[in-house]
């Protein structure tokens, strides 16, 4: 890593070095919320710390080329690993949390992982389960060891031994990391992305640091990103559109990323930090709705009255049918209270993303002044690659491509996507990878159209056939 290298040249864990030197000791990179409390990282501990799990990892024999699969929620133990392989030249693949034994021991067998880390007991029993159908499989690394203190399986290890591990490497060899991360390219594989919603062994997806870092620059360049905004972790980290926000744009750009405790304090969680970035799928969106929508009908007559009338001012200024002071007094009168107990307050861009937004959801939101924006994004172009520019949000349509992204139209109706953060190949499937590339540019399979306006439609129907 040359003094002169951009940004967009680094690979994921050379930007983190350059953050944690450009950043003092006080500046937060990591909140997660354990027991009730948010407990803080900064960027110089999030670096320390990668670093030495991946020296831990080299101790234990990972190698370049390696596949470390990881089975976790969100967060910082995922970050702390996959930075950690990718120090290394290994190859991070994630693995949902809900994923059965099957899907778990399918993946694990077809990526030829050496090392997994398993979030807890739950997790560590799907794998140790599994592990004589998994011959290439030496170590399952644990970050929460509750229930497993009388397990005596050689094959598991605490991930804080295996971070003291490499910490005492450090003392013994000070430049050994610096060697290691140095030897890393923009063009290596970053990630294994499989298809999660399949049954068993599924296309895996190879994707580069230069794709996401690019479309991280990319995506900032329409929706900037300041480096004191907060993100708000909520897609799992094995959905590359999460990888892209809390990983990618987290930290080509230096914000700082916050984890929930668990999945029944998302609300509350987020509340508390009031995100100015939020990606979510269409269903939580949709939820949030509902739940908002039978909160309105349980307040004071005289409150319902006030709520109502503010979100019709509202869909009156989303939709240009009234000004931007008839929206102030909604705001003041009710819609402040309401974005604050959802915790939107501070939202300048949220991104729906994972399937189509019911256009319900969508306007009751845009009412609100939240900046909700239906977006296009496939594992195989490194995330969103398809966006709104503020001012053309529309329901139904989800906006321009990206700058460096090309679009175009088959004869049969596909949505055709060219960029530099287009996926390298299938791993180990030659005709999958044909299939989709051709010429630079990735066959999506998905059927859509470019409006009048320049924007893109996904259609309902399947791509035309030949």
């Amino acid at each position: 890593m040359t003094p002169t290298a951009t940004r967009e040249s680094l690979t994921l864990p050379q930007l983190l070095v350059a953050q944690a030197h450009r950043f003092d000791a006080d500046k937060v990179a990591l909140r997660e919320k354990k027991y009730g409390i948010w407990q803080e990282v900064s960027w110089r501990h999030y670096a320390d710390q990668v670093r030495a799990v991946c020296l831990g990892l080299v101790q234990l024999g990972l190698a370049q080329g390696d596949k470390v699969a990881l089975i976790c929620g969100n967060r910082p133990a995922w970050l702390y690993v996959e930075l950690a392989a990718q120090s290394a030249g290994a190859i991070p693949v994630g693995i949902a949390v809900d994923s059965g034994h099957d899907q778990v021991k399918g993946i694990l067998d077809h990526s030829e992982a050496r090392f997994v880390l398993v979030e807890d007991q739950e997790q560590a029993d799907k794998v140790l389960n599994a592990q004589r159908a998994l011959p290439r499989l030496e170590r399952v690394i644990v970050d929460d060891m509750r229930g497993l203190e009388g397990y005596q399986d050689h094959m598991l290890v605490e991930l804080a031994v295996v971070a003291e591990t490499g910490r005492e490497l450090v003392a013994r060899e000070p430049h050994r990391y610096e060697e290691l991360l140095d030897r890393g390219r923009s063009v290596d594989v970053a990630l294994l992305a499989y298809s999660q919603e399949m049954p068993g062994p599924s296309k895996a997806a190879m994707i580069t640091h230069r794709g996401l870092v690019a479309m991280a620059a990319n995506v900032t360049q329409v929706d900037p990103v300041r480096e004191t905004d907060q993100v708000f972790s909520l897609l799992p980290f094995v959905w590359v559109g999460e990888q892209l926000i809390s990983v990618a744009i987290a930290l080509y750009v230096g914000v700082t990323v916050n984890f929930p405790e668990e999945s029944d304090t998302i609300r509350e969680d987020l509340r508390e930090i009031a995100p100015h970035v939020l990606i979510a799928p269409p269903r939580f969106w949709e939820a949030l709705r509902a739940e908002c929508r039978l909160k309105l009908e349980d307040v004071g007559l005289l409150k319902r009255m006030a709520s109502h009338a503010a979100l019709a001012l509202g869909r009156r200024v989303a939709s240009r049918q009234a000004g931007r002071t008839l929206y102030g007094i909604a705001y003041l009168v009710a819609l402040r209270s309401i974005l604050d107990k959802l915790g939107l307050s501070r939202v300048r861009y949220a991104y729906a993303d994972g399937g189509p937004l019911g256009g319900e959801s969508f306007e009751f939101f845009r009412a609100l002044g939240v900046n909700l924006k239906p977006v296009y994004a496939r594992t195989e172009t490194s995330g969103i690659c398809v966006l709104p520019r503020d001012g053309e949000v529309r329901a139904g349509a989800v906006g321009m491509p990206t700058p460096g992204t090309r679009l175009r139209i088959s004869h049969t109706g596909e949505v055709l996507i060219a960029s530099e953060s287009v996926f390298v190949g299938y791993y180990k499937d030659g005709e999958a990878t044909a299939n989709a590339l051709d010429d630079g540019w990735l066959h999506t399979g998905d059927a859509g159209f470019v409006d009048e306006r320049g924007h893109l439609v996904i259609s309902a129907s399947e791509p035309k056939g030949p």
